[in-house]
């Protein structure tokens, strides 16, 4: 049922379809705005509208229950459009570690010039091993013939014996560089199997790194398909010229386009608003500028 708020007093009271219309005078209007301003749904000169459910439930606060200002649309717009961004720049990262296979091909490259080297190695012991045994078989045809009793000249002796000597030089002195080889061999040997090692957990590592990365791009993309058609249905709230308005600035201020007012501050640049500035910020029906950065202000 339609009722009359207490303070009304002895204002006359009229039905309005849903509202009830209170005609008071000026400070009686002033006295009852002050202290039912809950309950009030209409003001109108001196006449006061109030609604039945607004006398016993007063109106909720904040976005519920009432209609969104496109401000309020844009930065939720903008909200939805970091987060978008965001997905973006981590799907690319992503996909950029995927195509990183840079640390095991740097092992592989390694390892591979160390089996080079190692090649090197093993054919200079070879061509070593090949020497030496050409050396001993000649060392053992100038024994034989010193010792055979066939030299009976002495400068052919003589002869034998200095060839014999520079043998045994040849033959010190390739035995020395197979003892070399064979040292720096086995060195070799153990740098390759640890490389090897190397390699191998990193193969490894790369093919669950690969796994796990392309599960999470999918999972980004997923998340990313979800919001597209929500900034569709957003877009689609905002008139033309102040969407146009709002990517324009969002192409130029990196993506922030709104700026929330805080404290009084613009939280784009740091500047302070002045009073009447806030003012117009409150009360305009279209988005404000700030003065300083230009952004679309937002004050929650």
């Amino acid at each position: 049922m339609w009722g009359q708020p207490n303070s009304i007093g002895s204002a006359k009271t009229q039905t309005h379809g849903r509202h009830a219309r209170v005609d008071v005078g000026a400070t009686q209007f002033h006295k009852i705005r002050k202290g039912q301003r809950n309950h009030v749904c209409k003001e109108m000169g001196n006449a006061i509208y109030y609604e039945r459910d607004c006398m016993t439930h007063p109106r909720p606060r904040g976005k519920v229950g009432r209609h969104m200002s496109e401000i309020e649309r844009l930065y939720e717009l903008q909200e939805l459009d970091l987060r978008i961004v965001d997905l973006e720049n981590e799907i690319a990262g992503l996909e950029a570690k995927l195509s990183d296979d840079s640390t095991l091909a740097e092992a592989s490259k390694r390892l591979r010039a160390l089996e080079a080297h190692a090649d090197q190695f093993a054919a200079r012991r070879r061509t070593v091993d090949r020497t030496l045994e050409g050396l001993q078989d000649r060392l053992e045809r100038i024994q034989a013939r010193l010792y055979s009793g066939a030299i009976t000249n002495v400068k052919e002796m003589e002869a034998a014996e200095a060839e014999r000597a520079v043998t045994e030089r040849s033959i010190a002195e390739n035995e020395d560089e197979l003892l070399e080889i064979m040292v720096t061999a086995e060195e070799i040997d153990e740098s390759l199997a640890k490389g090897r090692q190397i390699v191998g957990k990193l193969e490894n590592q790369r093919q669950a790194d690969i796994s796990s990365l392309t599960a999470k791009v999918e999972d980004a993309r997923g998340k990313l398909l979800t919001l597209s058609p929500q900034r569709s249905e957003m877009t689609a709230a905002i008139s033309p010229p102040t969407l146009h308005r709002y990517e324009t600035l969002r192409s130029s201020k990196g993506g922030m386009a709104i700026a929330r007012v805080e404290r009084g501050l613009c939280s784009g640049c740091r500047m302070a608003l002045t009073t009447s500035e806030l003012q117009r910020v409150r009360s305009a029906t279209d988005p404000m500028s700030c003065g300083s950065c230009r952004r679309l202000l937002y004050l929650p």
